[in-house]
């Protein structure tokens, strides 16, 4: 199962590219899309608490969480990677595997999490650790099993928080995104995974022309490029490998 976090993305890469996966479109901005969140807070956050909210019972043995684009500076070609997923075979990986990033107290993401830790997630993940380990930008694939190891209660509680606006966008969806690997990992993330461990790279590496062979494509590879200069100019902690 594929769960798409849409915004304004054009996601029809999905029928045409994936049509053999199932998927689940959640819609941020369309209040008459198949499946929707009740309102634009917290970005991919609020779409993935809904999708575990409303399938809970029946979650499937395993799961992608995704944002709406197929290419961004930090994947190069989401289409590419899925088609290729070793599916099933961790309980919890990033698709985003070449960043890598440490918190410690020092970092104001960490402060981020701490500052709501008591209250959202102490009770069901226990006492915040020192370091948190993860990688960037919530793509991921997950276990069924893993999101059950958790109650119900506790993905209703995140999902009414984000949606309250409690906490501007941009902070509610960072926090979420340092805490799905402490929610759903069942061990320490390194950094030493790979694209060649969470898929087939015979089939991904060198595989570079997939959009850029467009008329403007030399110019978003440059956009993408400084988008990613920019996301590590303020994420320092991140180590690009």
């Amino acid at each position: 199962m594929i769960v798409v976090s849409k915004y304004t993305e054009d996601v029809s890469w999905l029928d045409t590219y994936l049509p053999h996966i199932p998927h689940a479109v959640y819609d941020r901005l369309n209040p008459q899309a198949p499946y929707i969140v009740h309102s634009n807070r917290g970005h991919e956050g609020s779409t993935y608490l809904k999708y575990i909210i409303d399938h809970y019972e029946t979650l499937p043995e395993n799961i992608v969480f995704v944002h709406g684009h197929r290419i961004a500076w930090h994947c190069r070609d989401m289409v590419t990677i899925l088609e290729n997923l070793h599916w099933g075979k961790f309980d919890y990986v990033s698709l985003n595997p070449a960043y890598f990033q440490v918190l410690n107290s020092t970092s104001s993401d960490y402060l981020a999490v701490s500052k709501y830790w008591p209250r959202l997630f102490e009770d069901t993940l226990g006492q915040m650790p020192p370091l948190i380990k993860d990688w960037c930008c919530a793509s991921f694939h997950v276990k069924g099993k893993r999101i059950r190891r958790h109650p119900k209660s506790f993905y209703l509680r995140l999902y009414e928080w984000l949606q309250s606006g409690e906490e501007e966008n941009y902070w509610s969806s960072r926090i979420m995104e340092h805490v799905w690997v402490l929610m759903f990992a069942s061990k320490t993330p390194e950094p030493d995974v790979n694209l060649c461990d969470i898929a087939n790279c015979r089939n991904i590496v060198g595989h570079r022309a997939f959009s850029f062979k467009t008329v403007n494509g030399e110019l978003r590879e440059l956009n993408q490029l400084e988008q990613k200069l920019l996301y590590l100019q303020r994420n320092p902690h991140i180590k690009d490998i």
